[in-house]
């Protein structure tokens, strides 16, 4: 299915995925297709931040469905604590 991105510096651009992808897939596809870091993308559908356990069908997303992403130039903090020993 084809999915719409649109991000906070007006870029927008589709991707065709498959409905039962999981979100981390998403994620990867992004990454290989625009180049944007997984670790630094955030997608939010209908105001819900897709989560890393979920899957794209557990948000009732369609054909053309909407979605934004945010791009953190840094990662979530949680990545920026891991032990270094």
């Amino acid at each position: 299915m084809k999915l719409s991105f649109r991000l906070i510096d007006t870029t927008q651009f589709d991707l065709e995925v498959a409905p039962d992808s999981s979100v981390p897939a998403l994620k990867r596809q992004i990454q290989q297709e625009r180049s944007i870091p997984v670790e630094h993308q955030r997608i939010i559908h209908q105001g819900r931040v897709l989560k890393d356990d979920k899957h794209l069908t557990d948000y009732g997303l369609v054909e053309g469905s909407v979605l934004h992403m945010v791009v953190n130039s840094q990662p979530p903090s949680s990545n920026q604590h891991a032990s270094s020993n």
